[in-house]
């Protein structure tokens, strides 16, 4: 167990930042949905850009599963010290990179060739496999330092939670190696991803409430 002399921050400060920084790059993502251009032609070009759709889905929805499971976490956490607020600053780095990697994606499929699309692809799982281990990381370290809780005796049920999501990075491991055979099916692997977060945040809150 880590222990400190040391006086502790309030933990309502570093969640509000954190909601800050994951409403910015959550609207940053509609910057890559273009409006048509071409006179009599919108439909079609609406239609065109479907790929684009998805690469938003994806990334709307990986933003927004991983801001809920951070709020789960945080509203149990009393206090943060510096370590924590360190890896909590590194997932907010890497959630603020998702919009980048969705706008790849979005021109990789508007202009690129296939190469291209592979490129995009990729880096958006790598960004998606970064992102889920790095919540692991951030879990289990609130796990190994039950001071900071709130109620300490939560932390069994935090450890399942844990174990649980470690599985979550499968799938975009999965969808990086799939990139280079069939991009769109890899996206959209990337877009199912978020859902397995939710169930798992779900389960965790009916096991501890």
């Amino acid at each position: 167990m880590v222990t400190t002399n040391r006086r502790l921050a309030e933990s309502t400060r570093v969640e509000a930042f954190s909601d800050g920084v994951f409403a910015v790059a959550i609207t940053l993502l509609v910057l890559e949905l273009h409006a048509p251009e071409g006179k009599g032609e919108f439909l079609s070009e609406l239609l065109a850009q479907w790929q684009t759709y998805v690469a938003y889905l994806a990334a709307f929805l990986v933003i927004g599963v991983v801001w809920m499971t951070h709020h789960a976490l945080f509203t149990r956490i009393a206090r943060v010290n510096a370590r924590l607020i360190a890896q909590n600053l590194l997932q907010l780095l890497l959630a603020s990179l998702v919009p980048f990697a969705a706008g790849v994606v979005s021109d990789s499929q508007r202009m690129g060739e296939r190469s291209d699309q592979v490129v995009a692809v990729a880096l958006f799982a790598l960004i998606s496999i970064a992102l889920s281990l790095s919540w692991y990381w951030l879990s289990w370290y609130v796990e190994e330092t039950p001071e900071l809780l709130i109620d300490p005796s939560e932390v069994p049920a935090l450890a399942r939670s844990r174990k649980v999501q470690l599985f979550a990075v499968f799938p975009p491991i999965a969808a990086f190696a799939l990139a280079f055979i069939s991009p769109l099916l890899a996206l959209a692997i990337l877009g199912v991803l978020p859902l397995f977060y939710l169930g798992s945040l779900m389960r965790t809150e009916r096991g501890i409430e």
